[in-house]
């Protein structure tokens, strides 16, 4: 079976470099062309199934590359992005002036966001029988996800310094024996 993360395609709050977290905010134009590029990516590949968080900037990324992949879509709540806490809006300057540790206040914590994508990734994993599964949600979703299949520690740097693009695609294959094995990782599809 193989597991596809990708990222949502781009939103005026990431053109202008404000973080986004839990906020509502839509794909722009070149986000819904970044998804078409997606879309073209994965149409010659056999998707059964597009899991998606319930943000609208996922979720029409989702239906962009269903339209070409003719897969099912369904959303899952424990997708939705890392909260952010009061640094959710703000740009890079402000948030490093305000919270120069990056110790947002009232931000989820990085184990429990593991602990809820990673509890996702094995419900679907598991009781979709050798079904080629696509996630399509957030960055901290999927650096998550890359940590809880990697095994790799919470305090590494290099999953937490990766800048997810919104046309990257992780691929982990996953085999109820041998568990799971991460592919490649943010590879762009252009």
């Amino acid at each position: 079976m193989k597991i596809y993360l990708v990222r949502h395609g781009e939103t005026e709050w990431n053109k202008k470099g404000l973080l986004q977290g839990r906020e509502d905010i839509p794909l722009n134009d070149h986000g819904r062309e970044q998804a078409k590029v997606l879309a073209e990516f994965f149409k010659d590949k056999p998707i059964d199934l597009i899991i998606s968080s319930p943000l609208v900037r996922a979720h029409e990324t989702a239906k962009i590359i269903s339209n070409t992949a003719g897969a099912e879509i369904v959303t899952d709540d424990k997708l939705i992005e890392k909260d952010y806490g009061k640094a959710t809006g703000m740009g890079k300057a402000e948030r490093d002036r305000l919270f120069p540790r990056r110790k947002y206040d009232g931000m989820e914590k990085w184990s429990d966001l593991i602990g809820r994508t990673s509890s996702v990734l094995e419900a679907f994993s598991k009781n979709n029988d050798q079904k080629n599964l696509l996630f399509v949600c957030h960055s901290s979703v999927i650096k998550s996800m890359i940590q809880y299949v990697t095994g790799a520690p919470e305090e590494d740097k290099d999953i937490y310094g990766v800048t997810m693009s919104s046309i990257g695609v992780t691929e982990i294959e996953y085999n109820e024996n041998t568990g799971y094995d991460l592919k490649y990782a943010n590879r762009e599809v252009i």
